[in-house]
Formats: structure tokens, C-alpha cells, sequence
């Protein structure tokens, strides 16, 4: 985790000197101009780097602290492509120097390129943030053989990556929830990292949850960023509390006119010690031949379930790359983005996320809810 943190410390450190470096001094602005870029990058830093570490928390209630936390977080998302927009014009210069252009008119396609590269950086951040706020619905339709003719056409909504905290708050669950249950599932499964942040100040916000209709049951696994929390234990006490089964490394059976379906669940592949993932434990003693759902998070877990007799995977994790283009890093470490797809022997079926994490923003991979229907 240490290690992670540094990572992104060192890439938000890394960023904003790109962008200073081209948004100020390359065009050669005059000094109050470049002391007015500074300071306000410096303020954005401060926001930014306050509402990841949730440095409000003392003084401020999360509702009070949520547009700072909205401000910064979307800041870091127009500041991702404020630079690619400006490493675009850097090139541009660079090919003009090479070529012996005049200084006064590598200043002039620096001043207009960075001009156009905040328009371009605002422009995407705007679309970014109104994708991110509309979920769509989302259909599929998973055939098996081996399901029983009593669960033909039982219905599932998967919600993954709530996040639910200092951006994201119960305004947002009290949405999803209503979305979920116009749905009219039949069965609800959570996939994970439905928060961020402390239980002790954030978990109210996940009360609409106690509100989600599903006539078989609620169901839920970790994710990574339960564990990040510090405190998955809490988190789930809360689940539990508002009337969801939580699958750590276990299964469970419903029941309907006689005929079976199970459905297991494992927590995140970042626990450790008594958090580790077990998909042995967790499909342990379930006949062979019976339709089996399996929830894990992350859809890389496939490959350790391999030959366990699982029917169909449900996860979540990727946010479909969330922010182009860091759909290539996603697949750096994941067999899949999104959608449905064969890991090995595993069916697996990947949401994109109902929200996002850190910025409210996607671009290229809108957030959804998943429907899916099981048919014989």
C-alpha cells in the first residue's frame, strides 16, 4: 500500500511540473500571469492531495467538505488531460526547434497551444463528468444447461463501485437503489469497494442500501478499497446491519419450488491473513452439476478458481479504465475491462462500475448497472 501511495504521489508531483513548465513558462507569459498559474495549480494541489487523505475530516462534516473534495478530485482528471494535451504541443515545439523555427514563433504555437489544450482538457473533463453521472442500464442474458427450470428467467442487478464517500455520497446510493429496484431483480450482488474512507464518518451514506428489493436476497463481497479503508471488519458490520449477506469465502443456497442455486463469494484478492480470498473455502461442499454463481471483485480471481465448477463469475474493479487512456494500464493487470468474456474455464461477467473513484469522471467507459437474466 505504501508503495502504491508513493506511485501516485510521485505521478500527481510529475503532472503538475509538466504542466506548469508548458501552461506558464514555455509560452513565456509575463510574470503575473505565470505567478496567477502557479498559485491557483498550488491551491488545486492542496485540494486534491486533502481530499484523498481526507485531511477534512477534523474540521469539516463530509457534506460541508464535499464540494472542496468534487473541486480537487475533479481537477485531477482535467489535469490528466491538460498534460497529454500539452505534451502534444512540447512535441510540436520540439519538431519547430529541430527545424530552426525563430524563438518568437515557438513562443506563439506554445501560447496558442496551450490555450487549446485547456479548452480541449475542459471540454473532455465536462463530458467526462456528465457520463459519470448517468448510469445506464445495461442487458444480458446468460444461457446454462444446468439451471434449474424453477430460476428460468430469474433477473440479477450488479452494483460495483459505489465508492461512496467524500465525492460520492448517500445521494448517489439513494439513486442507485432506485435504479436497481425499477429493475425488478430477483436477486441484488454488490461486487465491492462500495466505499471509501472510515466507516465512523462515512458509513451513513450507505444507508438506501437497506432499501434494495431483491425477493432471494442481497448478497456482497469486499473489494480492495474495503481493505484500504483500514477497517473491513466495520464495513461490514454495516452490510450486515442493513440486511445484506456477506460472502466471505463462503456460499450460499437459495431456494425456490424445490430446485437449488448457489451462490459463492470471496473477498478481495488484497486481503491478507484471515482476509485471504479461499475460492476452495468458499465453493467448498457444493454439488457437482448445480448452477453456481461466484462473486469476486476483481475478474483476474477467475484465474484462481480454475475447475471449481463455477457457471458464471460476476465482478467489478476495472471501471472499464475509467479515464481514457488508462484503459491500457487496467489491462496491464486484468484479463478483461469489462463486459462478458471466458478466463480459462470461468464465465465471467465484469461491470464497468455504477460510479467512479477519485474523480467524479469517466471518459470512454461510461458507468452502468448490469441486468442479467439466467435462462435455461
Amino acid at each position: 500500500m505504501q508503495v502504491f501511495v508513493t506511485i501516485v504521489f510521485v505521478v500527481i508531483i510529475g503532472m503538475h511540473y509538466v504542466i506548469y513548465r508548458r501552461l506558464a513558462v514555455a509560452p513565456r507569459w509575463p510574470r503575473r500571469v505565470r505567478t496567477a498559474i502557479g498559485a491557483g495549480m498550488v491551491l488545486l494541489v492542496i485540494l486534491l492531495l486533502s481530499s484523498w487523505r481526507s485531511l477534512w475530516a477534523p474540521v469539516l462534516s463530509p457534506d460541508a467538505a464535499r464540494p472542496l473534495a468534487w473541486v480537487g478530485m475533479s481537477w485531477l482528471a482535467f489535469g490528466l488531460y491538460l498534460s497529454l494535451g500539452l505534451l502534444v504541443v512540447a512535441i510540436v515545439a520540439g519538431v519547430l526547434a529541430l527545424r530552426g523555427s525563430d524563438p518568437l514563433t515557438r513562443v506563439r504555437v506554445n501560447r496558442a497551444g496551450s490555450l487549446a489544450a485547456l479548452a480541449g482538457a475542459a471540454a473532455t473533463t465536462v463530458w467526462g463528468l456528465v457520463s459519470a453521472a448517468n448510469p445506464e442500464v445495461t442487458r444480458w442474458t446468460v444461457e446454462a444447461e444446468q439451471l434449474p427450470e424453477q430460476f428460468d428467467g430469474t433477473t440479477i442487478v450488479l452494483l460495483s463501485d459505489l465508492h461512496i464517500g467524500a465525492v460520492n455520497s448517500d445521494r448517489l446510493t439513494r439513486e442507485l437503489v432506485d435504479a436497481a429496484n425499477a429493475a425488478e431483480p430477483d436477486i441484488v450482488v454488490l461486487a465491492g469497494d462500495l466505499v471509501e474512507g472510515s466507516p465512523n464518518r462515512y458509513g451513513y451514506q450507505l444507508a438506501p442500501l437497506a432499501d434494495l428489493e431483491a425477493e432471494l436476497g442481497v448478497y456482497a463481497v469486499t473489494g480492495n478499497h474495503e481493505f484500504i479503508s483500514g477497517e473491513p471488519q466495520a464495513w461490514i458490520d454495516i452490510w450486515q446491519e442493513l440486511g445484506i449477506t456477506v460472502l466471505q469465502n463462503e456460499s450460499a443456497t437459495i431456494e425456490q419450488d424445490g430446485a437449488v442455486l448457489h451462490i459463492a463469494g470471496v473477498h478481495d484478492a488484497m486481503g491478507e491473513g484471515e482476509w485471504l480470498a479461499d475460492p476452495q473455502a468458499a465453493l467448498d461442499g457444493l454439488p457437482a452439476g448445480d448452477f453456481t454463481l461466484y462473486v469476486a471483485h476483481q475478474p483476474s480471481q477467475a484465474e484462481d478458481a480454475q475447475g471449481l465448477g463455477i457457471d458464471l463469475q460476476l465482478s467489478g474493479h476495472t471501471h472499464g479504465g475509467q479515464l481514457w487512456p488508462m484503459h491500457y494500464a487496467v489491462l496491464a493487470s486484468q484479463p478483461m475491462l469489462s463486459g462478458r468474456a471466458m478466463v480459462g474455464d470461468v464465465d465471467v461477467l465484469t461491470s464497468r462500475g455504477a460510479a467512479a473513484w477519485g474523480p467524479p469522471v469517466r471518459v470512454g467507459a461510461p458507468p452502468e448497472i448490469p441486468v442479467i437474466t439466467l435462462t435455461r
